[in-house]
């Protein structure tokens, strides 16, 4: 009886040895309202580090935390942030996947710093953060994904930047020595300035990712496969602008294509064009026009879609509407080689100055009619005649 006691006790000692930490599993199980509290805890954390390893300790010890952490940090001090404050708002209760992983919605908001190309106040985000429960009162905090918008671009990848006096280009998770970008973008400012005569223009900011799925990511988007480039605000509406480019589709242009493209971009940026600014006529045919400004091809290269399409069915009877700029649409070169003919047309009656003051009229909010009247001497309507007929001039001159 004596030895059966003994075994009972040394089996409830180690019973006991185990409840109290001397197990080794690798992933307690903890009350949900524990994670949450450590998680509003560790953000306070966050908020206040005032260096790398009080930002890196603060994310929870864990591998994949403190590379998450390391990362944020050298992007936070590369975009000079100040005024970093994280606010908790939900989940993080319910595990995702076997390893315990929860995702909880944080709101962020910061401050980027001069000579960044980003410091145009305050920005804000929410995102999801991977969390993971370490023990009653500590978890890592091991990743982000958009939930609320765009994905910061601190919180996408290790970021590295290259600077010139006049573009700053951001490579997120790659290092590339000399990006094709960066030299396509010095170049596209110069034209952008010279067209529009403009020597005080904001230096152009560029984002390259290192693919699609992190494009998606930066511009809150299901799919970015085939895009090529894209002028978008960086975080919320009202934020700055970036032209983000998909190295997995603008590595794999030619020369020309690629410079074209990004001259496009640079317009839409330099010019804070996007979005609701204006008719999508005059802001993407007015963007070609510059970047096609001084090209050499010829009309069947720049024009060939439209113009093969008058030719088998007649010009367009109006000017192309904002549906018919739809990402999704199958003949999307066809509207924009039509916006960049309404421009060309324009160029060879009106010097640049005329042009570029007409397109600067609508984009502070002038009606397009009165601007034309303004700057032509002549309406949309008449406009839009001109324009067909110019189509179908061109049209039976390439297809002879």
């Amino acid at each position: 009886m004596l030895a059966a006691a003994c075994i009972l006790a040394v089996i409830a000692s180690v019973a006991v040895w185990h409840d109290n930490g001397g197990s080794t599993r690798t992933t307690p199980t903890t009350p949900s309202a524990d994670v949450v509290s450590a998680l509003r805890h560790q953000l306070g954390q966050l908020q206040e580090a005032q260096n790398e390893d009080d930002f890196v300790r603060a994310a929870g010890k864990d591998k994949r935390a403190a590379s998450w952490a390391r990362t944020a940090w050298n992007n936070l001090r590369l975009l000079k942030v100040r005024d970093l404050k994280f606010r908790y708002v939900s989940g993080g209760q319910a595990p995702i996947d076997s390893a315990d992983t929860r995702e909880a919605r944080v709101h962020i908001t910061w401050t980027p710093g001069s000579g960044t190309g980003f410091a145009s106040g305050t920005s804000s985000a929410t995102v999801g953060l991977r969390v993971r429960p370490l023990s009653a009162d500590t978890v890592a905090i091991a990743g982000a994904t958009g939930d609320d918008g765009r994905l910061p671009l601190w919180l996408a990848g290790n970021l590295r930047r290259q600077r010139s006096d006049d573009v700053i280009v951001y490579q997120v998770g790659r290092d590339d020595a000399e990006l094709e970008a960066a030299r396509l973008a010095r170049r596209a400012v110069t034209r952008v300035r010279r067209v529009l005569t403009a020597r005080d223009l904001e230096p152009l900011v560029v984002i390259v990712p290192d693919g699609a799925a992190t494009m998606a990511q930066l511009l809150d988007q299901a799919d970015a496969t085939e895009l090529a480039a894209v002028t978008a605000h960086v975080t919320g509406e009202d934020g700055p602008v970036s032209v983000f480019c998909n190295p997995d589709v603008f590595d794999s242009m030619d020369e020309r294509a690629a410079q074209v493209v990004m001259t496009h971009e640079a317009t839409h940026a330099l010019t804070a064009a996007i979005g609701e600014s204006g008719p999508p006529w005059v802001l993407e045919g007015f963007a070609d026009w510059v970047a096609l400004h001084d090209d050499r091809a010829g009309l069947a290269v720049s024009a060939g879609q439209i113009l093969r399409r008058v030719a088998r069915d007649g010009a367009p009877s109006q000017l192309p509407d904002r549906d018919e700029f739809a990402a999704s649409r199958d003949d999307l070169g066809t509207v924009y080689e039509g916006a960049w003919m309404v421009f060309r047309m324009l160029s060879e009656r009106y010097s640049d100055a005329e042009i570029t003051a007409f397109y600067r009229a609508v984009l502070q909010g002038t009606d397009v009619d009165a601007a034309a009247r303004d700057h032509f001497g002549l309406g949309v309507p008449k406009i839009t005649e001109q324009w067909r007929r110019y189509l179908e001039n061109k049209a039976s001159i390439v297809s002879e």
